[in-house]
């Protein structure tokens, strides 16, 4: 049977019950005559039962067939749809259920596969894990590409049919993996292309090996950079996460709009069938691409006068300096690049652990860059599950909100109203502000999975509390992103995948373009742990000195006129979206900030090294001066770097046991200093929560921590899973 044909067409009942009498066979039974279900829920203008399939382990799945309300909002009332039938499927006794979600209107369909949340033994016993359901939705229907719907049907068809099957071909980690395993084998195709090298296994350890002949003309090209092959390997990362973003942004009908049409009516593969116009492919990057990019990153003149192109601003398409060489990739690697592509569902909004659409969404980028990370064990930089992630930040805003409360009924409203966003009776009613007034900071934020999670919670928060149109969803995530959320790390890459993260959880809720905030100084590059720099402290650019009568001086009214210049100027450039003034604004700032350091007869030579973003210090108390000036962050969170002291240099740790001796010995793991940090820049009272390795808690280099934790903190929770 070719389930192609059914699963990219418009939705047909007959068509899709042969699908599945074909993948289950005689345990699945249709009703001569659908039954109409009962239902209150504004979603459904009808709902059918249409028959009921029997897995191999006795469990029962039911087949509904929905009509969706014309006024649903698919991606905003995710829940809402979920919940639909779920007391009539666990009511008849089923173990969850296929729903087919249609308009009539469209020709996309959302199948999805609805159920309790299981826990599967590797012995095959499996257990109820929650009291909430779970759901896994395709997007199918006519042009979306559905080749993971298609081998996972597949997959079904030739397994064992039982329960764990079931949720096995419906879960979001099978596409994930297929598309990172994807991925990576398309970046090392073109590194190999490019460099003639590759990684090769020897006894479990892999090392790169010179196994073809390197293109001389792309590796002349990037000859005056330090290190030619590290400025290959991120200029192909950053090329393929641009075309990823691209991959997003069609998927919303911006790209290959007509003149005169509306934004929303483009191409679904723009890029793509761009590729298939050109007439010189091997030259595909310099001669169309580049230029697209310069398109979207410009107000006035476009290169590509057939199409309207958004302006997007934020700093992802900017023209650097390897932008500025030639890079004629053969057209056999950026074909297969691009099929790669469009053979996925981009989503668009990052899923949630109980509600994912099964396709490439924006969380999926933080797992390309752990992938991508040639040495990422020895940089200590590893996923976070998204379950986890959800659970941390959860914890941390509830206990934000509850922080001076004593009262346990209050507690409680409150710990309901952050898990379920529904208002509570006894929810305090100064919650919305304090939603507002959060600062929020991840010292190694990889790629943005603690504040991408604190992001979405927030706005969740806040619009239960506010109420919010579609207009005014990405407000109010512009707003946490400028007001509440910060991060560093020491990665540039990193970096350059969490803002891209932050700007497309602005796109999913735009119905038109907008320009994108400028994350330059809100994300940054950094070494979290230093703020010094050739053995001279910077921290204490912000410290007020005052004479010997105890007063202020002169000097340091001038430094505060300095650090208002400098706050105003980082906000101007928050939104700033002419590209002359960014650079101008840009150039001011760091000229600031030498400006402070020189009235304070703090002389460092930093030579060409950028104040801004590099890999040897950070300056906390200057960048974000507008949270110290307020006491510190309200909650710090994160996943710090595994890195074992026996990889760290003699002379780094000896300088960070003296930075943070409270927490420091001459042995410990690089991430007891990120404790170290992270009670440092907190104010009174704020939250601190990471998952780290459990090794200090056994060690002798873990004492000092220890002894820490038990006289300078006040544990909330502590969880080890040995």
């Amino acid at each position: 049977m070719n389930y192609k044909e059914i699963i990219e067409s418009r939705y047909n009942r007959q068509n899709w019950q042969l699908l599945l009498r074909d993948i289950f066979g005689s345990k699945i039974k249709f009703w001569s005559t659908p039954s109409i279900v009962a239902t209150s829920s504004a979603f459904a203008k009808q709902a059918l039962w249409l028959g009921a399939i029997t897995l191999s382990d006795e469990q029962t799945i039911a087949v509904y067939e929905v009509e969706l309300a014309d006024s649903v909002d698919i991606e905003r009332n995710r829940r809402g749809i979920r919940d639909m039938l779920l007391t009539t499927w666990r009511n008849n006794g089923n173990a969850g259920a296929f729903m087919f979600c249609y308009r009539k209107s469209e020709s996309v369909l959302r199948f999805s596969y609805v159920s309790e949340a299981w826990k599967f033994a590797e012995d095959g016993s499996y257990q109820k894990e929650t009291t909430d359901a779970r759901r896994f939705t395709y997007l199918l229907g006519e042009g979306h590409r559905s080749r993971t719907a298609i081998q996972q049907f597949e997959r079904l068809r030739d397994s064992g049919l039982s329960l764990k099957d079931l949720t096995k071909a419906f879960s979001v980690d099978a596409v994930s993996d297929m598309f990172f395993d994807g991925y990576k084998k398309q970046y090392e195709d073109i590194i190999f292309y490019i460099t003639g090298k590759r990684m090769v296994k020897v006894a479990n350890k892999w090392e790169e090996r010179l196994e073809g002949k390197p293109c001389q003309h792309i590796m002349q090209q990037f000859s005056r950079f330090p290190n030619p092959e590290k400025a290959i390997r991120d200029y192909v990362k950053k090329l393929m996460g641009r075309l990823v973003f691209l991959q997003f942004l069609q998927k919303k009908g911006w790209l290959g709009v007509g003149i005169h049409d509306e934004w929303g009516s483009g191409d679904s593969e723009f890029i793509q069938n761009l590729f298939a116009r050109c007439n010189d492919k091997d030259h595909f990057v310099d001669k169309v691409l580049e230029p697209l990019f310069n398109d979207l990153n410009s107000e006035n003149e476009k290169k590509l006068p057939q199409y309207r192109t958004p302006y997007l601003n934020g700093g992802l398409f900017e023209q650097e300096v390897a932008d500025e060489m030639d890079f004629p990739l053969l057209e056999k690697y950026m074909k297969s690049l691009l099929d790669f592509f469009a053979s996925y569902n981009f989503t668009i909004d990052e899923n949630d652990p109980d509600d994912a659409e099964v396709g490439v969404d924006p969380e999926m980028l933080g797992r390309i860059f752990e992938n991508l990370l040639e040495d990422n064990k020895d940089k200590g930089a590893f996923y976070t599950p998204k379950e986890i992630v959800s659970y941390m930040c959860r914890e941390s805003l509830i206990a934000y909100l509850q922080t001076g409360i004593e009262d346990e009924t209050t507690k409680e409203a409150i710990r309901q109203f952050v898990t379920t966003h529904q208002v509570q009776e006894h929810l305090p009613k100064n919650t919305d502000q304090l939603l507002k007034d959060v600062k929020i900071c991840d010292p190694a934020i990889g790629s943005g999975a603690f504040p991408m999670g604190l992001l979405k919670e927030l706005f969740l928060c806040r619009t239960a509390l506010e109420g919010i149109s579609q207009h005014q969803a990405a407000e109010i995530k512009k707003h946490i992103i400028q007001q509440n959320v910060y991060g560093v790390d020491i990665e540039r890459g990193a970096v350059d995948i969490a803002r891209l993260r932050f700007w497309l959880s602005l796109i999913v809720d735009e119905e038109t373009p907008q320009a994108l905030p400028n994350l330059d100084f809100k994300i940054m590059q950094g070494n979290s742990l230093l703020e010094q720099y050739k053995g001279v402290d910077l921290s204490t650019m912000t410290e007020k000195k005052a004479d010997d009568t105890g007063m202020l001086t002169f000097f340091d009214d001038m430094i505060d006129v300095y650090r208002k210049e400098l706050r105003d100027m980082l906000s101007q450039y928050f939104d700033c979206t002419d590209h002359k003034e960014k650079q101008s604004l840009r150039i001011r700032i760091i000229e600031n900030v030498k400006r402070q350091l020189r009235e304070q007869h703090i002389n460092v030579d930093f030579g060409d090294l950028e104040l801004s973003g590099n890999d040897q210090f950070f300056l906390w108390h200057t960048w974000f001066h507008d949270v110290f000036s307020k006491g510190g962050f309200d909650i710090v969170i994160g996943n710090p770097p595994y890195i074992r002291q026996e990889k760290l240099e003699h002379a780094y740790k000896r300088l960070l046991c003296s930075i943070y001796p409270e927490v420091g010995e001459g042995t410990a793991d690089i991430l007891v200093y990120f404790f170290g940090l992270g009670i440092k820049i907190l104010c009174d009272n704020g939250i601190l929560t990471f998952i780290t390795s459990n090794k200090f808690l056994k060690t002798q280099y873990g004492r000092s921590i220890r002894r820490s934790f038990a006289n300078d903190v006040d544990v909330v929770s502590f969880i080890d899973f040995f």
